[in-house]
């Protein structure tokens, strides 16, 4: 999968995620210009770094009060993609069971740690000259998003 084609489906995910943003506790508002939509999931997909990504955030409670809980995961999916696409990932693949993560044919660290840690780590095992797949349970959006961000971590 190609990052235009991960950056398409992070746009629909965002079209669907920010149909309903909440303007207060007990009163749901719904974005109903169209245009103003587009620019939102533009401008979200369009964050290279997490400062981008916080100023946006920012904006956005500011505008509609505080996220609901669907905007901030799909915000929280975005830091994490920021961060893989630097370690060289162009796919995630996380499920309740597994995750898989594809890399560029020449990621930007040691090949030699990656190694490493598929011997010290039973959990970790290669799926391929470019994919590794962790066999670990991670059912909710939370422990997926901690346990890629765990991992690429241990890529340093």
């Amino acid at each position: 999968m190609s990052a235009a084609v991960a950056i398409a489906i992070v746009v629909l995910v965002v079209l669907l995620v920010l149909l309903v943003l909440r303007g207060s506790a007990d009163q749901t508002r719904v974005l109903r210009d169209v245009h103003e939509r587009l620019v939102l999931y533009k401008r979200l997909a369009s964050c290279e770094t997490d400062e981008d990504l916080d100023l946006l955030r920012e904006e956005l409670t500011d505008r509609f009060g505080r996220a609901p809980e669907p905007v901030q995961a799909l915000i929280a999916c975005h830091k994490l993609r920021l961060v893989a696409k630097a370690k060289g990932v162009v796919k995630i693949d996380a499920g309740p069971e597994r995750t898989t993560l594809q890399f560029v044919k020449e990621p930007p660290f040691d090949a030699g740690k990656l190694i490493l840690l598929v011997q010290r780590d039973g959990r970790i095992r290669f799926a391929g000259p470019d994919r590794i797949r962790i066999e670990q349970a991670a059912p909710t959006l939370e422990e997926r998003v901690a346990l890629v961000r765990d991992f690429l971590a241990r890529l340093r």
